[in-house]
């Protein structure tokens, strides 16, 4: 289940893409290396199709593609429900991203080569994203602020921000 934990504390999570695997696999660990989440892709489908796990298997949410739009769209499901919709904006310098959900509007902004991201919700800074240099695949710190905390939903909007800004258009 999505969960909104005002008050939950600072968060730092390690997001890690497996480099030789079929699909897209991502694993998320803590500071210490737990792991948190796994993130795998559905191969021969049309459209990215990723579902975000906790260690043992269990889906918390579900990543899918809309295909056939201009602009990359991706949608994020909970129990088979709609939480999320996220779409790429057209820029001409860096990334923007917006996010509809029923916590509300997001933005989503990012450096020219997508390595910074930051995530605001009313205008406030709720998580930054950085993508980690000369790492074996793609490795991501996400860290979020103090009184916002729903890890599987802010990893994956960095799934689908990395699909979004890394995969093409």
């Amino acid at each position: 289940m999505v969960y909104w934990n005002k008050g939950g504390g600072h968060m730092d999570m390690y997001i890690r893409q497996k480099v030789f695997s079929i699909g897209d696999r991502y694993n998320v660990f803590d500071i210490n290396q737990n792991l948190l989440y796994r993130v795998e892709g559905e191969i021969l489908t049309f459209g990215a199709k990723l579902h975000l796990c906790d260690p043992s298997g269990g889906e918390l949410l579900y990543i899918e593609q809309e295909l056939f739009h201009m602009m990359p769209r991706y949608n994020l499901y909970c129990r088979g429900t709609l939480v999320a919709s996220i779409r790429k904006n057209f820029t001409f310098f860096g990334h923007s991203l917006s996010v509809d959900s029923g916590y509300g509007s997001f933005d989503i902004d990012g450096s020219v080569f997508g390595m910074e991201f930051t995530i605001a919700f009313n205008g406030r800074v709720v998580a930054s994203i950085s993508k980690e240099w000369l790492t074996w695949g793609d490795t991501y710190h996400l860290q979020t602020a103090d009184d916002f905390s729903d890890p599987p939903f802010l990893c994956a909007l960095l799934i689908a921000i990395d699909n979004c800004v890394h995969n093409g258009d």
